[in-house]
């Protein structure tokens, strides 16, 4: 893991269900995606009865304009093992990270043999235990999504993890509601991660638009991981509150701009703040005309800029001294000045 967030955020375009069962939809998200900065892209690999034992309509999109079958969705959008292999090559061909949230044990397989670098949890996955075990077993990152939990659900999804392994983890912070209110984000649960679980923090962000991903990486997240899609428009349950490429674009370009500001929290005094610190800091000059062999005292002395003597705050090595020149009112004292 560390090899991906050593030197900036890792920015994850999640494809998700958006690529609709298309791998030629897929590879021009990969390739969109690359074009944005955008760090990897993520897949979730599964078939359509992987993981559904009871059937049900689900309602989905913004205004709940259309009814879907979850069986029925995962099957009009799963991709082969092969396509799957396919995409993988294709993103070593471009130059982006591709890994995998599998949803079904038998795509472990599938996975290790086409070298998946992560393993993404899921959050709906987070208190299938065995589950998670057999993923740690693989030895491989893992990037855990905290959604729809419990900190107690959290605690033992990361026990079983560490029992299997000591890769660095990723802990996303995630509020399983799509879209996410910003006033239910909760990014202080990213330091609250960090502080108590010694991880690699981040975000999965189901907000509409870029602002919680920026503020995110502010408040601490190492890994960023937003939905992706081409149209926001095409018909699908998570299309309309992903980003497109401008958005995405606009996000990433975001992000490197608030880590810039952010800097290495290391204080000195800066380059660009050389000539602000002499015109802008105060040293000791003299209120009156003095003449050689005179001693300082106190009330001969005041404190104005620029600074272009003794400063200020080294007032104890002027106080009792005898100056060795003639010095006229308003003149900074030197060191040289003095006996």
């Amino acid at each position: 893991m560390n090899q991906y967030t050593n030197d900036h955020c890792f920015i994850v375009a999640e494809i998700g269900l958006n690529h609709n069962g298309s791998v030629k939809t897929a590879r021009d998200m990969f390739r969109s995606a690359k074009q944005c900065g955008a760090d990897a892209v993520k897949l979730q690999v599964f078939t359509g009865d992987d993981f559904y034992w009871k059937d049900k309509k689900f309602p989905f999109g913004k205004s709940k304009q259309w009814h879907e079958s979850v069986p029925e969705l995962f099957k009009k959008r799963q991709l082969s093992k092969d396509e799957i292999a396919e995409l993988y090559n294709y993103a070593k061909e471009i130059g982006i990270v591709c890994f995998s949230t599998p949803l079904a044990f038998q795509w472990l397989a599938v996975l290790i043999e086409i070298d998946n670098p992560i393993y993404k949890i899921s959050s709906g996955d987070i208190t299938c235990l065995p589950f998670i075990e057999e993923i740690a077993r693989i030895g491989k990152p893992i990037i855990l999504s905290t959604g729809k939990s419990k900190l107690s659900d959290v605690d033992c999804a990361i026990e079983a993890i560490r029992k299997h392994t000591t890769q660095r983890l990723g802990i996303l912070h995630c509020v399983a509601a799509y879209p996410t209110p910003l006033q239910e984000a909760n990014l202080r649960l990213i330091q609250t991660f960090k502080t108590i679980y010694d991880c690699i923090p981040g975000f999965s962000d189901h907000t509409e638009g870029i602002l919680a991903s920026m503020t995110a990486v502010a408040m601490g997240a190492r890994i960023i991981e937003k939905h992706f899609t081409l149209d926001k428009a095409d018909y699908g349950p998570d299309h309309w509150f992903s980003v497109d490429p401008t958005e995405l674009k606009q996000l990433v370009f975001s992000i490197r701009s608030v880590e810039s500001m952010l800097g290495d929290g290391h204080k000195r005094l800066l380059q660009i703040e050389a000539d602000s610190y002499i015109w802008g800091t105060r040293c000791i000059v003299v209120k009156r005309n003095m003449k050689k062999g005179e001693m300082i005292q106190i009330a001969d002395l005041d404190f104005k800029r620029p600074c272009f003597g003794i400063r200020a705050d080294h007032i104890d090595l002027v106080i009792g001294k005898t100056i060795r020149n003639d010095l006229s009112e308003n003149q900074a004292i030197k060191i040289t000045d003095l006996e």
